[in-house]
C-alpha cells in the first residue's frame, strides 16, 4: 500500500502487437479509395474496454492506391469489414493476432451489390428534381449493425426527373427516406428481392425498383394519386 513519504517500483512490461495491412479492390481489380475498413474484436472484456478504446485503432480509411493498415494491434480475435459509398458492407476475414505477429496482403473486394432506381415525385405526379433519397436497413433495438448502416450511408440527389439510383445493397429489408424543402420527410420499407414497389407517401410519392447489374434505367413513372392506394403488382411480397 501507498503511504507517505514511501517509494515502489513499478514495473510495466511493453508487449509487441500485431500488423493487419491489405488493399481494398473493386470487382476489376481496381484499387477503392475512401472506403473504411474496421478490425473489431469477435470478443469483447468489459474490463479491458479501457484499454481497448486507448491502444487498439479499428478503423481506417484507404488511401488513393486502396491500402488500409492497423498497427499495433493487442492480441485478440478480430474480424475485417468493408464499407464504402457505392458498395454493399462486405465482411473480411476473422484473424487470430498474436503479439509481433504480422498480416500482410489481405485484399478486401468491394461488390457493388444491388442498386435502387427509381423516382421522387410529388402529389400531382410531377418530378421533384431537388430531392434526396437514402437507404440503409432499417433501424432496429436489436441489431447494432442495423443502427450504424444508417450513419454509413450517404444521402442521394435526384436528377432533374426526379430519377435516382443508389448501389450497395445486399438481399433483405431495407428503409427508404425521402426528403425536400417544403415537404415531409417519408419513409418506405421494401425487401430487396428484385420486386417493384409504389405508393403515396406524406405530400409526396416514392417510387423505386431494386436492380442489379445490366438492368435497364427505368422509364418516368405513371402518377398515383396520393388518395390512392398504390396498385398490387404480381408477385410482390407484402
Amino acid at each position: 500500500a501507498l503511504a507517505p513519504g514511501s517509494v515502489h517500483d513499478v514495473q510495466l512490461t511493453l508487449v509487441p502487437g500485431g500488423l493487419v495491412q491489405g488493399v481494398v479492390v473493386d470487382m476489376d481489380g481496381e484499387p477503392v479509395s475512401a472506403a473504411r475498413v474496421e478490425l473489431m474484436p469477435t470478443k469483447i472484456d468489459i474490463s479491458q474496454l479501457d484499454v481497448m478504446s486507448r491502444a487498439r485503432k479499428t478503423r481506417d480509411f484507404t488511401r488513393a492506391d486502396g491500402s488500409f493498415r492497423f498497427s499495433p494491434v493487442s492480441a485478440g480475435e478480430y474480424q475485417l469489414s468493408l464499407t464504402a459509398m457505392g458498395y454493399k458492407p462486405v465482411k473480411g476475414p476473422v484473424l487470430e493476432v498474436e503479439p509481433a505477429s504480422a498480416f500482410e496482403g489481405l485484399e478486401l473486394v468491394a461488390d457493388p451489390g444491388l442498386s435502387i432506381a427509381g423516382f421522387v415525385v410529388d402529389t400531382l405526379g410531377e418530378p421533384v428534381p431537388h430531392a434526396q433519397v437514402m437507404a440503409a436497413l432499417p433501424p432496429s433495438l436489436m441489431s447494432m449493425q442495423a443502427n450504424q448502416d444508417r450513419d454509413r450511408r450517404s444521402w442521394y440527389d435526384v436528377d432533374e426527373e426526379g430519377r435516382y439510383e443508389i448501389p450497395g445493397y445486399g438481399e433483405g429489408k431495407l428503409r427508404v427516406w425521402a426528403r425536400a424543402e417544403g415537404y415531409v420527410q417519408s419513409t418506405a420499407d421494401v425487401a430487396a428481392t428484385g420486386g417493384r414497389l409504389a405508393g403515396p407517401l406524406a405530400k409526396g410519392m416514392l417510387d423505386f425498383l431494386l436492380t442489379g447489374p445490366g438492368s435497364q434505367p427505368l422509364s418516368p413513372p405513371t402518377t398515383v394519386p396520393a388518395t390512392t392506394p398504390p396498385a398490387t403488382v404480381p408477385g410482390d411480397g407484402p
